[in-house]
């Protein structure tokens, strides 16, 4: 280990120049990495009632108390899921115009002939399931108040028994614009939700860096 050597201070250069340590050498003083012979002068500097190093130690020994306590805090891992979405949906956001595969409506009930009996009560929630190849998309939409829109969906493989545990990032777009992310959990379940309105659109990233597109409805 090379020796350590005083390092001075830009502030008081001339004929009465103090002489301090480098923040390298605090950074090994708190660690208790410094040589002995080094760690006895250092201490006798801070006896010395240098006000300077004093302050260059508090905040040594701070920094290094604070840092192992961060790298223990372990967000969620569902946090981290729905960040990593987020992020990838809004760098991804004009790349899924070109390449999404448009899923095929196969059900709404809002097009289906209310039963006898029960015409002129109150509306269901709007129920659309669509279709892109392997993939089916069962959507519910709500607008519980004024422009929010709230949809619940599920997505499914067909060509799988059971749904697996990938989780699969859930984007709604209006155009380019990215409104909101989320992510489906081990059941191909999610929710997402943003302002109601024209030409939205819901992309779902599937293995393979395909997205399935599909339209919403205007009215919700």
């Amino acid at each position: 280990m090379p020796p350590y050597r005083w390092q001075r201070s830009d502030r008081n250069m001339g004929a009465n120049a103090k002489q301090h340590f480098s923040d390298e050498q605090w950074s090994d003083y708190v660690r208790n990495l410094m040589p002995a012979s080094t760690v006895v002068e250092v201490q006798r500097h801070l006896d010395s009632g240098c006000m300077e190093c004093r302050a260059a130690e508090r905040f040594w020994s701070a920094f290094y108390e604070v840092g192992p306590r961060a790298f223990a805090l372990e967000p969620p891992a569902e946090a981290i899921r729905a960040v990593e979405a987020a992020f990838a949906s809004r760098k991804a956001g004009a790349f899924r115009h070109k390449t999404a595969i448009p899923a095929q409506i196969i059900f709404d009930n809002l097009l289906q002939p209310a039963a006898v009996g029960v015409r002129g009560g109150k509306q269901a929630p709007r129920r659309i399931m669509s279709r892109a190849g392997r993939w089916v998309i069962d959507l519910q939409l709500e607008q519980p108040s004024g422009n929010k829109l709230i949809i619940t969906g599920q997505v499914v493989n067909r060509w799988r028994s059971s749904q697996g545990a990938q989780a699969l990032a859930v984007s709604l777009m209006r155009e380019r614009a990215v409104l909101s992310t989320t992510s489906t959990n081990q059941f191909g379940e999610f929710q997402i939700s943003g302002e109601s309105g024209s030409d939205l659109h819901l992309y779902i990233d599937t293995p393979g860096r395909r997205a399935v597109e599909v339209p919403l409805p205007s009215d919700g």
